[in-house]
């Protein structure tokens, strides 16, 4: 349904269930041409996401018993076969009828524990691309610290420097970059 219909659908107001993988559910309100990322957000029920922008995936969710289509002209990362299965990234998503949504993570996620600051000192740097580091960071006594497929992780690295770097030593003089310590 990506045609006129899906316009004229998208101008309805449509009631969507959230249902996360710990068995909460939670009924938000998504305006018409409004993204059902943004209707949750404004209602105060956060959802995990990232770019805003269709790039990453991190808001996908199954579509259980609704009619939830992509923007018209908006891309996004997804492929076919996860478009034929009913997944759709929430934000870059319309309601176009009433139904429910499918999350893969508790609906505690984002609530579980204050934000901690760790400490981890860089034990190596690999460059995917020229403007690109990819960290491997060692993290300093007991954190309790776990990830899982999806979540993300923000990290901070203190001290930039113009030396060179081992792993990487032909980057323009004027870089900063993460200098790896022995």
């Amino acid at each position: 349904m990506r045609d006129s219909t899906a316009i004229e659908a998208a101008e309805t107001l449509h009631r969507i269930t959230l249902r996360f993988e710990d068995g909460v559910e939670k009924e938000i309100t998504v305006e018409p041409r409004e993204f059902v990322l943004d209707a949750a957000l404004r209602q105060g029920v956060p959802l995990v996401h990232q770019c805003r922008s269709g790039s990453c995936s991190t808001c996908i969710a199954q579509v259980v018993d609704s009619t939830v289509e992509t923007a018209p002209n908006r891309a996004t990362s997804l492929i076919a076969a996860e478009i034929s299965e009913g997944k759709r990234l929430l934000c870059s998503s319309y309601a176009l009828s009433d139904g429910a949504v499918r999350l893969a993570y508790p609906s505690t996620l984002i609530y579980e524990g204050e934000a901690k600051i760790l400490s981890a000192s860089v034990s190596g740097i690999e460059w995917p691309t020229a403007s690109v580091a990819k960290l491997t960071l060692k993290l300093e006594g007991e954190t309790g610290f776990s990830s899982r497929a999806g979540s993300a992780s923000a990290a901070s690295v203190r001290r930039l420097l113009d030396a060179p770097v081992k792993a990487r030593g032909d980057l323009a003089p004027h870089d900063r970059r993460v200098v790896e310590r022995a």
